[in-house]
């Protein structure tokens, strides 16, 4: 059996035009791809950014704590001092009331 050649036609016209808008979609389909890859790529640029940032941050972070515990390192060193002296200061006191109780001169 053969068809008559405007049925054959009509198929024909019917399928170019399925293919045209299959055609269309992948072209949009692409498109749509491209600019998800365009944001993906912005994206991995700005973490990559802010990555650089923590870093950074990170690098000052711990050279401020490397100087504060310089300051605190310091102080203490200070203060254990300056107790020392006091307890040092507070036992000549104590040692020259016992001597003076019993009458002993120290040689000040």
């Amino acid at each position: 059996m053969t068809q008559p050649i405007e049925i054959a036609f009509a198929r024909l016209d019917e399928r170019f035009q399925s293919f045209e808008k299959a055609f269309g979609q992948m072209v949009e389909d692409q498109r749509s791809l491209t600019i998800s890859y365009q944001k993906l790529v912005e994206s991995n640029q700005r973490i990559s950014v802010l990555e650089n940032d923590a870093i950074t941050l990170e690098k000052s972070l711990d050279t401020l704590w490397a100087k504060f515990d310089a300051h605190v390192a310091s102080h203490n060193k200070f203060t254990g001092n300056l107790f020392f002296e006091i307890l040092k200061l507070a036992l000549a006191v104590v040692i020259g009331g016992i001597a003076g109780h019993y009458g002993i001169r120290l040689p000040i």
